[in-house]
């Protein structure tokens, strides 16, 4: 099965962008220990100044239900309604390749993609 891959960008409201980081830092420590989450990459841009954007790397479509199902997704639920401005912007790939980040092949080999 391919990997599965996501991108988000979610819009702060004003000056709730540390707030919202914060969030993601917590979520991420959840999202670190389940099985199949590869990448959880929480990125903010110098010139936007209200915008933090996500990549997600799953081993497969059943990681992402363990997580869109687990504590992560829930923490985020809980907390994202007062934090963000407008919908977040997501969208679904599959992985095709690259190189810069290492993840483990389905051997349990490390290799850097």
């Amino acid at each position: 099965m391919p990997r599965v891959a996501f991108f988000a960008k979610v819009i702060a409201k004003p000056g709730q962008r540390a707030r919202l980081l914060a969030l993601f830092d917590k979520a991420s420590e959840h999202a670190q220990r389940e099985p199949g989450t590869l990448i959880y990459a929480v990125h903010a841009v110098d010139d936007e100044s209200d915008a933090v954007y996500l990549y997600e790397l799953y081993e497969d479509a059943q990681a992402h239900r363990r997580h869109s199902d687990g504590h992560a997704v829930a923490v985020l639920r809980a907390g994202l309604p007062e934090l963000v401005e407008e919908p977040i912007a997501v969208t679904k790939g599959l992985y095709h390749g690259g190189f810069g980040l290492c993840v483990e092949d389905p051997d349990d080999n490390p290799t850097e993609t």
